[in-house]
């Protein structure tokens, strides 16, 4: 009987190379090579996809979706990203209820390709390659995003704020405006962020960490029917 083993992105080369191994399940220290991808000439951001078996990269002002099956990258978007660190947010589709069938229903699904990232100019765009493409933000203060575990939102933040959008509409929910003698001059480094329902309660916990050390973490809730309601 064969082991079962599963193909993952392991690291990223250099010159935006990215190279993607196979590894045994009951020996992790066997791997080969499977697959070799070019971004461009660097890439900065990695993320792989359970449910549609896609994986994206992003760095040189590019972000690209790959499939294992291709040696080029199904789809493609060259916008004016900030250069260096994670500047890019994928909406990953938890496959909970969201969506139904298998993988090629995955694949078609426009849920499963939604993707936030930051631009040279500091603000924040959303790009779907089966739906839309816009810009969220003129704010010149961000400097890093996330979705949210369950992916009903995003948070984007800055020095001197923290800024939260609902994903059914695009429309703004939330604002937090940092105490900028606290946190002085540190950029945000990253955001995690946590959501957990209870009965109609969305509660969130978004931490936030900073270059050079400290983080900071915001708490909040939302009510399910006042979403919209915050929203206007």
């Amino acid at each position: 009987m064969e082991e079962e083993t599963s193909s993952i992105p392991r690291r990223k080369g250099r010159k935006g190379t990215i190279k993607i191994f196979e590894m045994e399940e009951n020996n992790l220290t066997t791997t080969r090579p499977v697959k070799e991808f070019t971004h461009g000439k660097y890439c900065d951001y990695l993320e792989w996809s359970e449910r549609t078996q896609y994986l994206a990269s992003g760095g040189d002002n590019k972000i690209h979706i790959w499939s294992m099956d291709h040696d080029w990258p199904i789809y493609r978007l060259r916008c004016p990203l900030d250069d260096g660190g994670k500047k890019i947010a994928w909406r990953l589709c938890t496959g909970n209820g969201e969506e139904e069938g298998g993988l090629e229903m995955a694949r078609k699904s426009a849920k499963n390709f939604t993707f936030a990232f930051v631009s040279t100019f500091d603000d924040v765009s959303i790009w779907n390659p089966l739906e839309i493409q816009g810009r969220l933000s003129d704010d010149t203060d961000i400097e890093t995003l996330a979705f949210s575990s369950d992916g009903r939102f995003l948070a984007a933040g800055g020095k001197k704020k923290l800024m939260i959008w609902s994903t059914e509409d695009w429309v703004q929910i939330g604002l937090h405006k940092h105490n900028y003698r606290i946190i002085q001059s540190r950029d945000p480094k990253n955001i995690s962020f946590f959501t957990t329902k209870s009965t109609n309660l969305y509660e969130n916990k978004i931490i936030v960490n900073y270059i050079g050390g400290g983080r900071r973490l915001f708490e909040f809730a939302f009510e399910e029917s006042n979403i919209s309601e915050l929203a206007s």
